[in-house]
């Protein structure tokens, strides 16, 4: 038969880790990030869309399963207008996205017809324009690159 000791000291053990695993639980539940969207166009109709980034400045708290934040840029042909969608994806879709826009659009922040879905982590880091560190610093390698070409 266990001494009393030894009882207390698994029964102290259990109780450790029950509340271990509850306040673990509780913390990844409650963890989400802050993204920016754009304001409702028409109350209560669910549809997120600007022509202007100022108007895509409501702070937003994510579904758990979200982890990144987006803003997709694209060209509206038949208006002539820049149309812009914020808010939260899952990292996977927001990368295939991303991925799936560069293959078919031009993407370039400084070029009025564009088409461009960036991707970032952090809260409210998708404030600005989509100036992500990986497509500045792609543009930053190109500029360099064609700056030797052009000079060899």
């Amino acid at each position: 038969m266990p001494d009393m000791v030894t009882c207390i000291h698994r029964a102290l053990l259990t109780y450790v880790g029950v509340i271990a695993i509850t306040v673990i639980s509780n913390y990844v539940v409650t963890a989400t990030i802050l993204c920016y969207r754009c304001k409702e166009i028409y109350p209560d109709s669910g549809i997120r869309l600007a022509n202007d980034n100022s108007d895509c400045q409501e702070e937003f708290a994510c579904n758990i399963t979200h982890d990144t934040c987006y803003s997709h840029y694209s060209y509206e042909v038949t208006t002539g207008k820049l149309v812009i969608d914020k808010g939260c994806q899952v990292k996977a879709v927001c990368e295939l996205e991303k991925r799936k826009t560069e293959l078919y659009y031009h993407c370039d922040h400084h070029y009025a017809k564009r088409s461009c879905h960036d991707c970032c982590q952090g809260d409210l880091c998708n404030k600005d324009e989509g100036y992500t560190v990986g497509s500045t610093c792609l543009h930053v390698v190109a500029a360099v690159l064609l700056v030797l070409c052009v000079s060899s």
